[in-house]
């Protein structure tokens, strides 16, 4: 995920951890719907209509609409450069072994 700045490793970790709890809300769900037999009690086209309107709610939620000004703020600024792995910025900078270049120096003082 881009915005966090998390490369391949963190992305599986973090959304394994969440996936988890989502399987367990499902199951539990499910558990319910048959253990008290919603159903009977509700009708399956107002069921599909319930699970319709929170697909929709959630999607309209989260849409990114033209006339909302504010954005989630990134970490890189627009038009540069964005090191997502440490290989690359390394190389960018001059960074040899761990070691602090000239070039390096500069680029941290900016």
């Amino acid at each position: 995920m881009t915005v966090f700045e998390w490369d391949s490793h963190e992305l599986i970790l973090y959304q394994s951890l969440f996936m988890a709890p989502m399987g367990l809300c499902s199951l539990i769900f499910s558990f319910c719907y048959i253990r008290f037999n919603f159903d009977k009690k509700i009708p399956v086209r107002i069921a599909l209509l319930l699970g319709l309107s929170l697909f929709m709610f959630f999607f309209i939620a989260t849409f990114p609409w033209p006339f909302i000004s504010s954005t989630i703020p990134y970490a890189h600024p627009k038009n540069e450069t964005a090191y997502f792995k440490r290989k690359l910025f390394r190389a960018e900078v001059g960074l040899v072994s761990g070691e602090f270049t000239g070039q390096m120096r500069k680029f941290l003082k900016k």
